[in-house]
């Protein structure tokens, strides 16, 4: 797995595997959904499928997010560590917002131990996502497998 201290060639790897199998499955599931069903509705077929799509795309995308601020809160309120209480003010009170923590100005800011500190928090946090969305995964697999069988 990826950690604060891996080279990006590791992340990189990692979303490319992730990019390619969702490209391969898309086409799949489409032709899929189109050889299930009747010629005639081949178009509301094809439509349904790629709304489904999107809205779990939007729905999976805030759930992520949630789950990524969540975890990054959890781990900073339940930390006993003295970088905490040594951070600016103007950090301290975002530290529940991965987007505010991470922008440029703010890392600027920071010396190294609580850069570090801070991004190891958000790793920590990244991974948890992660592990989030191979049980949704999982979850999805196995509902598939006890989805009913078309009739020829």
């Amino acid at each position: 797995f990826v950690n604060v201290d891996s080279p990006i060639w590791h992340m990189i790897i990692a979303t490319m595997l992730i990019g390619v199998g969702m490209g391969v499955q898309t086409p799949s599931l489409l032709t899929t959904v189109q050889n299930a069903l009747h010629s005639k509705v081949l178009g509301a077929a094809t439509s349904s499928q790629m709304l489904a799509r999107m809205v779990g795309g939007s729905i999976g995308a805030s759930v992520m997010g949630a789950a990524l601020t969540h975890s990054m809160q959890d781990e900073f309120r339940n930390s006993s560590s003295v970088l905490i209480a040594e951070l600016p003010d103007s950090i301290r009170l975002h530290l529940g917002e991965p987007h505010r923590l991470l922008a440029e100005s703010v890392r600027a800011n920071l010396n190294a131990g609580h850069l570090n500190y801070i991004l190891g928090v958000f790793t920590n946090a990244l991974h948890n996502v992660f592990i989030t969305g191979l049980a949704v995964a999982c979850l999805g697999i196995i509902v598939a497998l006890f989805l009913p069988k078309a009739s020829q």
